[in-house]
């Protein structure tokens, strides 16, 4: 295909309609699967013809969908290829290993994990070294979030701009490892947990003991969390923080 037909302006807002509706589907887990979906469809934008392409690629750097091991690999290798480009672009990362692992039957925030779930992040320790200024979003869906606790409480400048973290069905060495992941993130103003899973400990029964190691103690780790959600007991806790 040489040339579009219709007007480009016209084919570039479709394929931000898509990418935009994309993002609106983050908490609907009925939802969720068919972002694999949309970003096959972004993909097949970029590879239809030139004119297509700059507006594509550019989509799918801003706001990748990892849904398997083979793509984190393909990302750190793109990124590794030519950080600048994605410090440039990269807003909203978001890993869902809904179809690689099985959550469990567990519906509360203590639920125990015996074995990794879903995806991994064992192999993100280079782009956790890497700067992107505009990644203000990280979801991660049936994820073991194992960075490794020395780096963690280094703050590597990966989490330094996120604003909002999502943690849905995630997997954690304990409780200590999950508060080291919202901990990294100094600047987070939103925090979304749902269904943690824990292969050695048990998460508080209460919410307001974790809200308080979150961030409202006498020196708060997260400055400026303003507002927090937790799936405890089939129930949505809310919290709004007191801002520092």
């Amino acid at each position: 295909m040489e040339s579009c037909r219709l007007p480009v302006e016209l084919c570039e807002a479709v394929m931000d309609a898509v990418s935009y509706h994309q993002i609106s589907m983050v908490l609907d887990r009925r939802k969720q699967n068919r972002s694999r979906l949309r970003q096959r469809t972004l993909c097949a934008c970029a590879l239809t013809c030139r004119a297509w392409r700059a507006r594509a690629q550019h989509l799918l750097r801003t706001r990748p969908y990892l849904p398997s091991q083979r793509a984190i690999s393909l990302l750190t290798a793109s990124v590794r290829a030519d950080r600048e480009k994605w410090a440039r672009h990269l807003m909203i990362m978001r890993l869902n290993g809904s179809g690689i692992g099985r959550s469990g039957s567990g519906s509360t925030t203590s639920s125990r994990a015996k074995d990794p779930i879903g995806i991994s992040t064992a192999s993100c320790t280079d782009l956790l070294l890497c700067s992107f200024p505009n990644l203000h979003t990280f979801h991660a869906s049936v994820t073991t979030l194992d960075f490794g606790p020395r780096l963690l409480r280094m703050r590597p400048p990966f989490f330094l701009a996120i604003t909002t973290l999502l943690l849905d069905r995630c997997t954690f060495d304990s409780v200590r490892a999950m508060l080291d992941v919202i901990w990294a993130c100094p600047n987070v103003s939103m925090l979304v947990i749902m269904t943690s899973y824990l292969r050695r400990d048990v998460l508080p029964e209460e919410a307001a003991i974790l809200l308080s190691s979150i961030g409202c103690g006498s020196q708060p780790r997260c400055q400026r969390l303003l507002a927090a959600k937790l799936w405890v007991r089939h129930t949505w806790l809310s919290a709004i923080l007191p801002s520092s």
